[in-house]
């Protein structure tokens, strides 16, 4: 059964977080849960309620979708070099760079969905550049 509700609290470095359903009761939700854009607080939320399979008696929401989190773009991992701070993602048939400073979560891996905006780059105006970016599935970004 699909319901709505608010986005209580999301810790993006954890990735998790909790819903509140238009009754009052919460669900304990995880990224992997989310489709689209993770979520912020307060942000309205469409999921399906499930009995949680790790805490009898407890549920969970999945699918969760409605969230507003990034920027408006979509786009793929190239790649990402931790140790330096920076990669690339692939949109629209162009690689745009990406900076540690601009990425919100877990560290982008190849392949990965990311959200994200464009602007003009701050070293050469004349490139674009990645701000706002979520959406890695790699280890919390500190």
């Amino acid at each position: 059964m699909t319901t709505s509700g608010t986005c209580k609290s999301f810790n993006l470095s954890k990735g998790f977080g909790f819903i509140q359903d238009t009754e009052g009761k919460e669900h304990f939700f995880h990224k992997s849960d989310v489709t689209g854009k993770q979520p912020n607080v307060g942000d309205t939320l469409t999921f399906s309620v499930e009995n949680s399979t790790s805490k009898p008696g407890q549920t969970c929401a999945k699918n969760v979708s409605g969230g507003t989190m990034g920027g408006d773009l979509e786009g793929e991992c190239k790649w990402y070099d931790e140790n330096k701070g920076f990669g690339f993602i692939n949109y629209q048939g162009e690689s745009y760079f990406m900076h540690v400073t601009n990425i919100k979560g877990g560290t982008p891996q190849e392949g990965d969905k990311l959200f994200f905006d464009l602007v003009d780059g701050e070293k050469d105006p004349s490139k674009k550049e990645c701000k706002n970016v979520v959406g890695g599935s790699g280890w919390p970004i500190a």
